[in-house]
């Protein structure tokens, strides 16, 4: 991931290969957007990102964020809505999510334009893309193809990859920009 980090990735990996902590590295200390398609598995990684690698400057950012921060700092503590209104703005580092949170821009309503600007010049981690229904699928394709023309930078992690998806980005000219790899068959090569 390291060896890649400016090339937009496909990587495909067993659970428990480590592919959170490889897109961590991908980031290389950019801006960025770690996304997962629920709000627990986002909460889980908020919580392991922030616990496990003592990184403060990770924001939370879906529609129940605010009762994570809440259980997170003292009730009367001033940080929480600062913390809050950070990720609100995007203006955290590391910011993880829901996909919803940052593809706003797709339908084009107004207001939804800083979204699209912020992800030019940020990295943007898909985790999890196999358990987006079809609508969401069409979307993050649509908003990918907006990133990349835009000159932003993409990594989709996970442990399963359908071949329609392929065939997605193929069709909308994803795959010539970016970079495949499939660890499933050779674990071992991690």
């Amino acid at each position: 991931m390291m060896e890649h980090r400016n090339e937009n990735l496909v990587v495909v990996a067993p659970t428990g290969s480590g592919k959170t902590e490889a897109a961590l590295l991908w980031l290389n200390g950019e801006k960025g957007f770690y996304t997962l398609p629920l709000k627990v598995s986002s909460n889980a990684i908020y919580s392991r990102i922030k616990n496990n690698y003592s990184y403060e400057n990770v924001a939370l950012l879906h529609s129940d964020s605010m009762a994570m921060y809440l259980k997170e700092y003292k009730e009367n503590d001033l940080d929480i809505n600062e913390k809050y209104d950070r990720a609100r703005m995007l203006a955290q580092p590391l910011t993880v999510c829901t996909v919803d949170q940052l593809f706003k821009f797709v339908y084009k309503a107004l207001g939804t334009e800083i979204f699209a600007a912020t992800l030019k010049y940020s990295k943007l981690i898909i985790d999890e893309i196999q358990s987006y229904d079809p609508r969401s699928i069409a979307t993050i394709l649509y908003g990918l193809k907006t990133i990349q023309q835009m000159g932003g930078r993409y990594a989709i992690i996970t442990a399963t990859f359908p071949p329609v998806l392929k065939d997605f980005m193929e069709q909308y000219g994803l795959a010539d920009h970016c970079l495949f790899a499939d660890f499933t068959e050779d674990p071992d090569i991690l």
